[in-house]
């Protein structure tokens, strides 16, 4: 059955959306892949993973002092004259600086239980480039965010693509002239964040002072707090593995699982770039109350998302040796069944993205975190489980099994908003993976032509299941050809 125009109107819109935000993601991307190239290939694991370990720690400590304070900034910051703007901006700057103070002070008391997670590694000298490290992505994150409210999103974008470059000229400096090791790379980051925090606040168009208003903070901090609430649960489910892998084995099997996620981390961030393109026009069919259309886009994406993440599953399976080999190195060749078990991961927890945005979309901001709740509880009890019987697998494993559990969850909510997801879209094509995986799993094969034949043995069924069709083909092609 061919397509409607609608509908072809409505895949073009997409793509011309998706293809422009995601540009200068695609870029960012491209600079990520080579900073991780070149840490894998002339850092230890053991100290790949100490690194990995602080980012994680400095994240965190961001993540709990900064009270989700920059996203109820940029929805005031949006409906406020250029008075109230300036009061605004510098009373979350010194806010974010009086929250940095305290948390620090909370972390130079317990810092001797946090480096526990190193295991036997060194780790003198790491409270320093840890609060620096800190400080520097908690005014980078606000500062961008207040960037947002202003809708300065040309100005943001160059000041990240410039900041990433930086990175990788600072990583190549530090890590390869200067052979400075694993603090090389660290305070190449350091440096390369700050940086951009400040290049965001000297954009910002306002005034700079020292003004304060405790009922604008105060304003603020009751639109945020539940927000909060999102983001804690989403950086346990994001983090607890790597916690409990840090605890129970080494920061060498950190750096084996922090690799094996990078592939799937950048798909990700790519589609973030379609999430903001989807959000809003699904969102806006809803409320012009045309239900037919959002329904149907609703269901187009279910399944061009499942299948897409599914195809790619498919290809890092057949191709996970050459993968590792080109993107990192040999020490990483280990990590091929924990890299396919992360795509697997990401493919229905992006499924699981698509079906939460459009329950809010429908109406319904508290799902999420009902999902998220149950997803964060799973995946924690699974790794606390599973991770001393597998290892690194079991992270990946729990991480599996709890965005599976959360799917029907996310299932049960959207319905009740009138949405009606036809599940079995996405369900086939990872159950066919599941099939090709376990055959794979038993013949081994080594030659890259056998491996190759996985291709058609995924493409054919999917045809012949209508999990993609010729139409959907010809749209792609058309779309393209416009777009060009």
């Amino acid at each position: 059955m061919s397509q409607s125009p609608d509908s072809t109107n409505l895949i073009r819109r997409f793509l011309g959306g998706t293809l422009y935000t995601g540009a200068g993601t695609g870029l960012r991307i491209l600079s990520g892949i080579i900073s991780t190239k070149v840490l894998a290939t002339y850092l230890p694991r053991s100290e790949f993973g100490v690194v990995i370990l602080i980012e994680l720690i400095a994240s965190f400590l961001r993540m709990v002092s900064g009270l989700s304070i920059g996203v109820a900034a940029i929805r005031t910051l949006t409906d406020a004259d250029e008075a109230e703007q300036k009061i605004i901006v510098d009373t979350v700057v010194l806010f974010r600086l009086a929250t940095f103070v305290l948390v620090s002070l909370v972390f130079l008391v317990v810092q001797p239980w946090v480096y526990r997670l190193f295991g036997k590694e060194p780790v003198e000298g790491l409270t320093l480039p840890i609060l620096a490290f800190t400080l520097a992505l908690a005014y980078q994150t606000v500062l961008k965010q207040m960037l947002q409210g202003f809708f300065r999103f040309k100005e943001m974008a160059l000041i990240e693509l410039g900041a990433s470059l930086l990175n990788l000229s600072l990583l190549a400096l530090f890590l390869i002239v200067l052979d400075w090791g694993m603090l090389g790379a660290v305070w190449s980051r350091i440096l390369s964040t700050a940086t951009a925090g400040l290049l965001f606040y000297l954009f910002l168009p306002t005034r700079k002072g020292l003004a304060f208003r405790r009922d604008a903070l105060r304003g603020m901090l009751r639109f945020s707090w539940p927000l909060q609430v999102n983001q804690i649960l989403t950086f346990v489910f994001n983090s607890f593995g790597t916690l409990v892998v840090a605890t129970v084995m080494t920061p060498a099997d950190v750096a084996l699982l922090s690799v094996a996620a990078k592939i799937p981390t950048n798909i990700r961030r790519l589609y973030e770039s379609f999430r903001t393109v989807y959000f809003p026009n699904l969102s806006g069919l809803i409320m012009q109350g045309d239900r037919r259309r959002a329904q149907r886009m609703l269901n187009v994406t279910l399944r061009g998302v499942a299948f897409a993440m599914t195809l790619l599953t498919v290809l890092v399976l057949i191709f996970q040796r050459e993968i590792i080999l080109i993107l990192y190195s040999e020490q990483y060749l280990g990590i091929g069944v924990l890299l396919v078990l992360s795509m697997l991961s990401t493919t229905i927890g992006l499924v699981g993205n698509v079906l939460g945005n459009s329950t809010v979309a429908a109406g319904d901001p508290k799902a999420p975190a009902v999902s998220n709740t149950v997803n964060t509880a799973v995946t924690v009890v699974g790794n606390l489980t599973l991770v001393p019987l597998l290892g690194v697998l079991g992270a990946a494993w729990a991480g599996i099994l709890g965005r599976a559990v959360a799917n029907p969850v996310n299932v049960w909510f959207l319905r009740r908003t009138g949405l009606a997801p036809r599940v079995m879209d996405y369900v086939k094509p990872i159950a066919l993976f599941g099939l090709l995986y376990g055959l794979f799993w038993l013949l081994q094969p080594q030659a890259w032509y056998i491996r190759l034949l996985f291709l058609p043995a995924f493409l054919l069924p999917s045809l012949a299941l209508r999990l993609v069709t010729l139409d959907d083909a010809r749209t792609l092609w058309r779309s393209l050809k416009r777009l060009r």
